[in-house]
């Protein structure tokens, strides 16, 4: 298991009362870490894709389908068509939706002595993979 995502191990680490989560990935945006299309790292996808080709060196045989994925952002967003030109601002506006969530989940790990991080285990034993938020 591991984290093997510097998008998000960023927004992650600077989420608190101050930054939101939205603030935090703009920030990410502005310093060149994420995708170009950001729904790619808030989603899951892009961390899938590489669970799934450090799975095989491993020795499994699993596709991206294997791979169970909790998105941050919700499936409307996810699905929603962007004009390439105002992608970045409409995006940033629209996830602001998952702002209040976030803090939440990021105070719920701080009460315990925990940060939130976005990680992957793979299941040698099972062949399962997952990508997911947890407290550490």
């Amino acid at each position: 298991s591991g984290s093997v995502s510097g998008t998000m191990a960023y927004v992650l680490s600077h989420i608190n009362e101050d930054v939101s989560f939205s603030d935090a990935v703009r920030r990410a945006v502005n310093k060149d870490y994420a995708e170009t299309d950001f729904r790619e790292d808030l989603s899951g996808r892009d961390m899938a894709r590489k669970v799934v080709i450090l799975a095989r060196q491993i020795g499994l045989n699993v596709s991206l389908e294997d791979v169970e994925v909790e998105s941050l952002i919700p499936d409307d967003i996810n699905a929603k068509a962007y004009e390439r030109e105002s992608l970045e601002a409409d995006l940033l506006q629209d996830i602001k939706v998952v702002d209040d969530n976030m803090l939440d989940r990021v105070k719920a790990a701080e009460a315990e002595g925990r940060h939130l991080r976005y990680k992957f285990t793979i299941n040698v034993d099972t062949g399962k993979c997952k990508v997911a938020l947890e407290a550490v």
